[in-house]
């Protein structure tokens, strides 16, 4: 059976629409185009459009990940809690504790993604080239300028 899509690859949402076409047509159903749609176990398609799968899996296998327990985080609950009071303090006029609670929230918050502080720490130096560079350039940009400003004063003076 070809695909009906001769300028798109096969692995693309259109050849993925005729796999889904073909399979439908081996199971020999005859309940209706959509009868599966119903069931979310059967396939990758939540609607009429098909969504590409992430180019980290193979077409069609999708890792199929266990329902995560809901767990409560206390953690954050606490930091969120202790922001939402350290604003109001601050609001209310009560700076000294609303920046000592609010300060508290952050340092929580800060130990609870280190890993995150990590990778910006790691990041940060290449960042602070990049804006180096880029206040070079603005620097040399206004020294040609003004040299050429110098140079047509020069000439308009004569």
């Amino acid at each position: 059976m070809s695909s009906g899509c001769s300028l798109v690859p096969q692995g693309s949402t259109c050849g993925g629409l005729q796999r889904h076409i073909s399979q439908r047509e081996n199971k020999g159903s005859e309940t209706g185009p959509f009868e599966d749609l119903k069931d979310k176990n059967k396939g990758e398609y939540m609607g009429v459009t098909a969504f590409p799968n992430p180019a980290s899996y193979p077409q069609g296998h999708a890792e199929i990940l266990p329902p995560r327990q809901a767990e409560t985080d206390w953690l954050g609950m606490a930091v969120g809690g202790a922001f939402l009071v350290g604003s109001l303090l601050l609001l209310s006029g009560k700076k000294r504790a609303g920046l000592i609670v609010t300060s508290a929230a952050a340092t929580l918050t800060l130990l609870d993604q280190q890993e995150t502080i990590r990778e910006w720490w790691n990041t940060l130096p290449r960042y602070l080239d990049d804006a180096q560079r880029l206040l070079d350039q603005a620097q040399e940009t206004i020294d040609d300028l003004a040299a050429k400003r110098d140079k047509l004063r020069a000439m308009f003076n004569r």
